[in-house]
């Protein structure tokens, strides 16, 4: 800046020939939509940090969740597995190790039924720690096997002398403490005296442990004398915590289900035969388990029955709440920079069509608003579950962006306009979080949509200044 002779200010920045101000550097107009549009993407950008912080308190409170999970499902059980009889003889032989030295070595003969049922009938309750509902249950599981003793001699090693003083039928689950009631096992209609065998136990059984096993065992009394198709039953009664799993005992196992829990989810290795909900909530579901798709020979030596209660060769039933809050917010944080940046495009397009101007640091504000809008979203669906909060949080949101730009803009139409764009958008933001498989197709095309619109908005646009050419003198 200078001063003329005459006293008067005289601006040295340079002049495009239609008389528009340029920068300090002299490459963009002083009053450039260009330039105002490259800030504007760089604020929404910087506006995902807020979202960050936002996403470590989901975390946060997720793991939360997940601890009182884990407190309440200790006091039930946890996540049980359950395996029908089987039938284990002791044996003992001599061998000879390969420094010429003879040793006796023992080991057991395991024998599954020819076939077997199970038939599971669990009754659901939700408990709840804090803010956070837990399902628990109770599991009334009667099995029926047929066995063929005969098997065993077949599977017994050469010279193999048998200790059928200590034969037994056995029955496990993952942790006998979920035990409610006295666990039986009867054969040939003879109900055999139970007793805890052996126990590997978790401080809380649930899917990020290994599941440990409990094996329940009823001694046989004259079991070399038995022949023929062996009848043997079992029953018990266990609480349990979220999921339960049935193990495929027999060679040909049967299994059926039936809960009053109405949003099952069906996991572990084998497909359900049948699943029919039921009018009133609850559901039947069946399965039936060929010999060959157990994977597991039928009779063998120190087979391990923690091959059957692998999740992954049985069948397992998950009492799941719909999605968590947790999940839904976090599927809504993914796409906040999409929806961040449809907002201040919206801002943009009003100030290409008024005569107003917002200052960066009303875009900052509008961002900060929509980050607290998650906040918010989390905060109430903890309280209220997704769609109530998600609805309230959005229409504090819109009305809030919406008269803020009516204020900007000092126009009620801007206003209007802004509460119709901004109801779309979080419309929109909705029906993703709605449509899983199909999120990523309509949030594309979505913001396909919103560039194509800017484009057209803003296609008489003189990027460069604010003037028009110059009028002529004539």
């Amino acid at each position: 800046m200078v001063t003329a002779p005459d006293n008067q200010t005289v601006s040295m920045r340079p002049k495009s020939p239609d008389g528009a101000s340029f920068g300090p550097f002299g490459t963009l107009p002083k009053r450039s939509f260009g330039l105002k549009l490259l800030l504007v993407c760089a604020l929404a950008l910087v506006m995902a940090i807020p979202a960050l912080f936002v996403f470590s308190v989901v975390y946060d409170r997720s793991s939360r969740a997940d601890r009182a999970i884990q407190d309440v499902a200790s006091r039930y059980g946890g996540e049980q597995s359950a395996m029908g009889p089987v039938f284990i003889l002791p044996y003992s032989e001599i061998v000879v190790t390969d420094d010429n030295k003879t040793v006796r070595k023992s080991g057991q003969v395991v024998l599954f039924p020819e076939t077997g049922s199970v038939q599971a009938d669990i009754s659901t309750e939700v408990k709840k720690s804090g803010i956070h509902e837990i399902p628990v249950y109770l599991a009334e599981l009667n099995f029926k096997a047929s066995f063929r003793p005969e098997r065993l001699q077949q599977a017994l090693p050469q010279n193999a002398e048998p200790d059928w003083s200590n034969a037994r039928l056995v029955i496990s689950i993952s942790d006998s403490r979920a035990v409610r009631e006295t666990s039986t096992i009867s054969i040939n209609g003879t109900r055999l005296l139970i007793e805890p065998e052996s126990s590997t136990r978790q401080k809380v059984n649930n899917r990020y442990r290994p599941i440990g096993v409990t094996t329940l065992a009823g001694r046989l009394q004259n079991a070399q004398t038995l022949s023929g198709d062996v009848p043997v039953t079992a029953r018990m009664v266990v609480s349990g915590a979220s999921k339960i799993g049935i193990a495929p005992f027999a060679r040909t196992t049967d299994i059926q289900l039936t809960s009053d829990w109405d949003d099952p989810k069906f996991e572990g290795g084998f497909q359900q035969k049948v699943y029919t909900p039921n009018d009133k909530g609850g559901f039947t579901a069946s399965w039936s388990i060929p010999y060959e798709a157990r994977g597991i020979p039928g009779v063998g030596q120190d087979i391990a029955l923690s091959q059957l209660t692998n999740p992954a060769n049985g069948i397992e039933v998950r009492f799941v709440n719909a999605a968590t809050p947790y999940q839904s917010v976090q599927r809504a944080l993914k796409y906040a920079i999409m929806f961040i940046g449809f907002v201040f495009l919206a801002y943009f397009l009003f100030e290409v069509t008024s005569q107003q101007k917002a200052h960066p640091a009303q875009y900052v504000l509008v961002g900060l608003a929509q980050a607290v809008f998650y906040l918010l979203l989390l905060a109430m669906a903890e309280q209220f579950g997704f769609d109530l909060a998600f609805f309230t949080a959005a229409v504090m949101t819109v009305a809030l962006t919406s008269s803020y730009a009516m204020t900007v803009f000092k126009s009620r139409q801007y206003g209007l306009r802004a509460l119709g764009i901004f109801s779309g958008v979080y419309l929109l933001m909705y029906v993703l979080m709605r449509l899983e498989d199909y999120a990523l197709l309509v949030g594309a095309f979505a913001s396909f949509a919103a560039i194509g619109f800017t484009m057209y908005m803003t296609r008489n646009i003189n990027w460069y200044g604010m003037q028009d050419d110059a009028p002529s003198d004539e």
